[in-house]
C-alpha cells in the first residue's frame, strides 16, 4: 500500500513530462507548417512578379511592332 503512495507522484511527474513533450512537438510541427506556408507564399509572389514582367515586355514589344508597322 505504501508503494502506491510513492508511485503516484512519480507517475504524475511522468505524465506531466509526456504532456509537455507532446505539446513542444506540436509547437514545432505548427511552426514548420507556418514556415512552409510562408515559403509557398513567397514563391507565388515571385512567380506573379515574373509573370507581370513578362507581360510588360510582351506589351512593350507589341507596341514597338505596331509603331513601326504603321
Amino acid at each position: 500500500m505504501d508503494r502506491c503512495h510513492d508511485l503516484r507522484p512519480a507517475l504524475h511527474k511522468k505524465h506531466l513530462m509526456e504532456t509537455k513533450n507532446a505539446q513542444l512537438q506540436q509547437i514545432r510541427e505548427n511552426e514548420a507548417r507556418r514556415e512552409a506556408d510562408r515559403e509557398l507564399e513567397k514563391m507565388w509572389h515571385h512567380l506573379t512578379i515574373k509573370e507581370m514582367m513578362a507581360r510588360v515586355r510582351i506589351y512593350y514589344l507589341f507596341a514597338i511592332f505596331l509603331h513601326y508597322s504603321i
